[in-house]
């Protein structure tokens, strides 16, 4: 993973509470290349937002610890002051939130943030940050963008305010883009343009894209590799196209038994019990209460084993 943009290696994180320490990521690690778009998916709850969130410093670490490696071109993420986290996060990359209502802020019109973003991302003048702002607009195909440029949040329907985080996220041109569940308050009309359009636009700029969802219908369509996530670990990763026809975990065929299906026999399936218990996980593989094929073996840490070209999988059966 030394030649990737971003390499994790080895991720831990733990919350210390009044009850206890929660051991949440166990072992994280993946690495993303110059211009990827990989997905990680995996049930609310398994740690895909935390990772997110850990990768942009968007933690308060008075009550968490942090371990292992997150380079991303030579700059150890998880090293960095918080001053330094201004030549990076919303420039070197940036976040696209989940739901546009929380993350614009009320009291400011569109105008004003997006200038603020890309005043501090370039050091460019008033004028020019107006400039480039009605035309980040144009871009993510809003219609009428100066009138969006003076209207405040509330008054933005969900599409518009989504296009809107995007516009936000590419105007510094960052090299690597974290989305988490882009889209997942609208309706799926929206939801799929809107991911066209980060398509489009992020291949045009050359941006890497990591984008976080439990929607595997969205991965097909959008990603080029996987890594699915279950209980704070990496437990399968590899292209799109190998782990839909061959999953080799007994939660990623249980995440794709459980999508539904327009044609076809039967109903999709569900996962029987619950994520785990972060306070006290079981040991070994955490999908393992779950498991209707675990072994012996599944109650030590598997690794990620190689179980075809760029396919590799943390399961006891495939040790």
């Amino acid at each position: 993973m030394s030649d990737a943009m971003l390499s994790v290696e080895d991720v831990h994180l733990r919350v210390r509470r009044f009850e206890g320490v929660h051991h949440i990521l166990k072992g994280v690690s993946f690495a993303v290349q110059a211009g990827e778009r990989l997905a990680i998916v995996g049930e609310s709850g398994c740690g895909k937002s935390l990772t997110a969130r850990v990768l942009l410093g968007l933690l308060d670490r008075k009550r968490i610890d942090i371990s292992g490696v997150a380079r991303f071109n030579g700059t150890d993420l998880l090293g960095l002051a918080p001053a330094a986290w201004r030549g990076v996060r919303g420039r070197r990359i940036a976040m696209i939130f989940q739901d546009p209502s929380t993350a614009l802020n009320p009291v400011f019109t569109i105008g004003d943030q997006l200038r603020t973003v890309i005043r501090r991302g370039q050091g460019v003048t008033r004028a020019e940050a107006d400039g480039q702002a009605l035309a980040m607009l144009e871009a993510v195909a809003i219609p009428d963008p100066a009138r969006v440029l003076a209207a405040y949040p509330f008054q933005l329907s969900g599409g518009l305010a989504q296009r809107v985080l995007i516009a936000m996220a590419l105007v510094n041109r960052p090299e690597l883009i974290v989305a988490d569940e882009p889209g997942t308050a609208l309706d799926v009309t929206v939801q799929e343009q809107t991911l066209r359009l980060m398509h489009r636009l992020t291949a045009e700029r050359g941006a890497a894209v990591i984008l976080i969802t439990h929607n595997l219908g969205v991965v097909r369509r959008f990603a080029a590799r996987i890594c699915v996530m279950y209980g704070g670990s990496i437990v399968e990763q590899g292209g799109v196209d190998d782990i839909f026809a061959r999953p080799a975990h007994p939660y990623t065929q249980a995440l794709l038994r459980a999508v539904p299906r327009l044609t076809g026999a039967g109903l999709p399936e569900g996962i029987d019990g619950s994520v785990p218990d972060y306070l006290s996980p079981p040991s070994g593989c955490r999908f393992r209460p779950r498991c209707p094929r675990a072994i012996d073996a599944c109650a030590v840490d598997q690794p990620l084993l190689e179980v075809g070209p760029g396919h590799q999988v943390a399961c006891g059966r495939a040790a």
